[in-house]
């Protein structure tokens, strides 16, 4: 009978995933036939706005202006009775990278080496509108030629207040930089310690978004049917803590398509995020729930000879030898606020996980429960230089039971731990020249994080970035997150052409 309940979790999974695959390509083609062969449609073919985008559509490679458009041209009569036409741009980038001297246990010359092709399109008529965006890749690091579908997805508004955006998309919310505690969305991490565009450390996903106006109050729903984890190092690119060997290690067989290898939830894997928002003067005020699990894989369980994830987390189980990671239930509470305070923005954030199956903390394979807190400031200290500071608390709960579990090592994680982090971003030469410095500093962990990257725009189509990645970590702290990656300091350059 469980077999037979697996089987039809799994079968009804696989059809909603299927059906928020296709949906958008189908409506999208309907879009674009309408577009090349309807000479009624009152479409311009320009882009329609996105209401579930944070910014405001503007191109900031793009110097047209439409206030400056010519007033007494003649070709609006001409134009009235052509088809509107399809709209397509996109960009063609080169990445490369490679490791500073020669003590990750990774390996390779280079880490990152792409050529990425991307074409982007915006079809609308009166249903609605469709996002897609597909990237052509040559990975020379692992040898492969793919089409990355970055998004398809269909937005319309079947009510006054309810706005709809099913398919593969990119999800986001919070108020921190660069730290995500209520933002519980897939991430790519493995991007961001390789120096690739900012754009790429936010995963898309297969979801249903739904939000509701009600009064001063948002409400955003997000469904995922299939459980869509962080991308972390796997020992590919980057180095990896390996818990039974308890070093670091590369892992070669991880390379490829599938790069997140770890043991994923077998049985229903669906996530759901709940945001309710208001606007309280120049305050933004949110509360956020989610059910799903830890975007990391934070729990560890006895594996078989394959490495195949057993389900038993228990350290007195016999017959088995090898740990290997996965990733334990998790429900999130949280809130935040935003809004001006003297010359810049402030920001706060908390959020209580409920580590679903380690409740009493007694469980040393399992991440416990623990409060987040956060406190944010940004603010411009002049015309071309902008500064932000956070500081970030994980306290974990049940901490006595924890203590107990590992036998008071000496390394054992501390019950709290603080991170702060620094942005500092320099403009020049009118703002085609950026300075970007970001950085992490964990004092309980020993470890910490700097990227670095110089950007110049050398005209309306033609960027190229190149900066560096720092890793510090201490021996005996190499199961924290940067402490792991201390021998993979590297350096990148990007070379894009936007059309």
């Amino acid at each position: 009978m469980a077999k037979i309940q697996n089987i039809n979790q799994t079968l009804k999974k696989l059809s909603l995933t299927l059906l928020l695959s296709f949906l958008p390509l189908l409506f999208s083609m309907q879009l674009m036939a309408q577009a090349e062969v309807d000479p009624f449609s009152d479409s311009s073919g320009s882009t329609e706005a996105d209401p579930f985008s944070d910014s405001s559509g503007s191109d900031e490679f793009s110097d047209s202006d439409d206030e400056n458009s010519d007033a007494f041209s003649d070709t609006d009569e001409d134009s009235a009775d052509e088809a509107p036409s399809l709209e397509w741009t996109g960009f063609l980038e080169i990445e490369q990278g490679g490791h500073i001297g020669d003590k990750s246990v990774v390996d390779k010359k280079w880490i990152l080496s792409n050529r990425r092709f991307r074409l982007a399109t915006n079809p609308s008529n009166d249903m609605g509108s469709a996002f897609i965006k597909a990237d052509f890749i040559e990975d020379s690091v692992t040898g492969e030629s793919k089409i990355d579908l970055r998004e398809a997805r269909v937005v319309m508004t079947p009510a006054e207040q309810i706005d709809l955006s099913i398919g593969k998309q990119v999800n986001t919310w919070g108020v921190a930089d660069m730290l995500f505690i209520n933002d519980l969305f897939p991430k790519n991490w493995i991007s961001n310690f390789l120096g690739r565009d900012m754009e790429s450390m936010k995963d898309s996903a297969n979801s249903f978004r739904m939000t509701g106006y009600l009064g001063e109050v948002t409400m955003d729903l997000v469904y995922h049917p299939e459980f869509a984890p962080d991308t972390t190092p796997t020992g590919c690119r980057l180095s990896v803590y390996n818990p039974n060997s308890q070093s670091l290690i590369a892992n070669e067989s991880s390379c490829g398509d599938n790069s997140n290898r770890f043991n994923q939830p077998d049985s229903d894997s669906s996530e759901t995020a709940i945001r309710l928002k208001v606007q309280l003067g120049s305050y933004e005020i949110a509360t956020y729930y989610y059910d799903g699990f830890f975007k990391n894989p934070k729990g560890l369980q006895w594996a078989d000879s394959n490495g195949k994830g057993t389900g038993e987390t228990d350290l007195a189980t016999a017959g088995y030898t090898m740990l290997t990671a996965y990733y334990p239930r998790l429900t999130v509470q949280g809130a935040s606020l935003e809004g001006q305070l003297g010359p810049g923005i402030v920001a706060l954030e908390t959020g209580l996980y409920d580590s679903e199956e380690d409740k009493d903390g007694d469980n040393s394979l399992i991440e416990n429960s623990k409060w987040k807190y956060l406190m944010g400031y940004r603010m411009d200290l002049s015309a071309n230089l902008s500064a932000g500071l956070q500081w970030y608390q994980e306290q974990m709960l049940q901490y006595d039971a924890y203590e107990k579990s590992v036998q008071y090592s000496d390394y054992r994680k501390k019950e709290k731990h603080n991170t702060y982090t620094m942005r500092l971003t320099i403009k020049a030469q009118q703002e085609t020249l950026f300075i970007n410095l970001f950085t992490y500093q964990r004092p309980e962990d020993k470890d910490a994080f700097t990227k670095i990257d110089v950007s110049k725009r050398l005209n309306d189509n033609l960027e190229v970035v190149a900066g560096a990645n720092i890793f510090e970590g201490q021996e005996h702290y190499e199961d924290r997150e940067f402490g792991m990656l201390r021998d993979n300091d590297n350096v990148f350059v990007r070379m894009k052409y936007n059309f």
